[in-house]
């Protein structure tokens, strides 16, 4: 049933991701450590800024598909890389041409929201998956089938346990004794192959 289940309702999903260098301009040509560990720690900050509305609708407008902002903020997720000035944006969609559209539409956009909004930072593109790959398919069948039989395999066992400890029929003298608790007086037994 976990493997009907699983084959017949879940849609597969799709996960296209896009990793953006952030670069601070500074005036000299050094690239000195202080610069680096700013620009990492600000990397937290450009995350929130291609979380916000605004950069959400221009993505939507950009991409062409149909979904309010809200709907693709749930499609995705955005990390920081070790630490590291690089972050990877991850989009997840049933849709594989939406996910690879959302995708290079927010690495040609991001770019030019966090110049515009901190004017000393650039963003680069270190990273773009060329087709969006698939993140949900057998491991899940297999997984929840495994799971399925795991589940119906307790559940089986909790109801044999329950029908027997409310079964009060008498099956034998302990029986008997046990439910009653009366003393035995006698029994009839049973006599099979006599010859009359």
């Amino acid at each position: 049933m976990a493997f009907s289940f699983t084959s017949l309702v879940t849609k597969t999903q799709y996960r296209s991701n896009v990793q953006l260098y952030v670069d601070l301009n500074s005036r000299d040509s050094n690239n000195n450590l202080p610069e680096v560990d700013r620009a990492a720690k600000l990397v937290r900050t450009y995350i929130i800024i291609l979380r916000s509305t605004n950069f959400l609708e221009s993505v939507v407008a950009d991409s062409g598909v149909s979904m309010s902002p809200g709907a693709l903020k749930g499609m995705i997720d955005m990390t920081q890389e070790n630490n590291t000035e690089i972050f990877t944006i991850s989009v997840m969609s049933h849709n594989k041409e939406e996910t690879q559209k959302i995708a290079e539409s927010i690495e040609k956009l991001s770019k030019g929201t966090i110049q515009r909004i901190i004017p000393n930072a650039s963003a680069q593109r270190v990273d773009l998956d060329s087709a969006p790959r698939i993140i949900s398919s057998t491991g899940t069948i297999t997984r929840n089938s495994i799971l399925g039989m795991a589940v119906g395999a307790f559940i089986s066992s909790l109801i044999a346990v329950i029908i027997e400890m409310l079964d009060f029929r008498v099956k034998n003298e302990e029986d008997l004794e046990n439910y009653y608790n009366i003393p035995l007086l006698g029994s009839v037994p049973i006599i099979s192959g006599t010859e009359t």
